[in-house]
């Protein structure tokens, strides 16, 4: 019945069911397309990419461990830009804190002053994360 179809009606589809050549009536690939809803927010976007991903991951086509089934869609390089950026952004400034901290520690003998001084570098370092938040 694909086969009758694919060549009648729906042959629109054609390109997107790949056959085995030696038995026609296995499916060796295809491909679904769909759309996802216009979403504002960078975290909606994530959740939906998530979403998608663990909907597939959960669903019962895969009957082997050879079928492979993925979600894939060119919007989802800037979703996992998205996804990825707080921990690296909480890594990187973690990393750059220290790294001060130990500059400012070797550079000022004074202990008090040098907490001063990490907790004024620390203070700046907050506002600007909180000014980039409402920016």
């Amino acid at each position: 019945k694909l086969h009758h179809f694919l060549n009648n009606t729906g042959t629109f589809f054609t390109a997107d069911v790949v056959f085995d050549p030696a038995n026609d009536d296995i499916i060796l690939a295809s491909r679904l397309s769909g759309f996802h809803v216009y979403l504002d927010k960078s975290y909606d976007q994530v959740d939906s990419m998530d979403n998608i991903r663990s909907s597939i991951k959960n669903s019962t086509i895969v009957r082997n461990k050879v079928t492979r089934i993925f979600a894939y869609g060119p919007e989802y390089l800037t979703y996992e830009q998205y996804k990825s950026i707080g921990k690296e952004a909480a890594t990187n400034l973690s990393l750059a804190m220290a790294a001060v901290s130990v500059i400012i520690l070797l550079n000022i003998v004074n202990p008090v002053a040098s907490g001063l001084v990490i907790l004024s570098v620390g203070l700046v370092v907050m506002n600007i994360v909180g000014f980039m938040h409402w920016w």
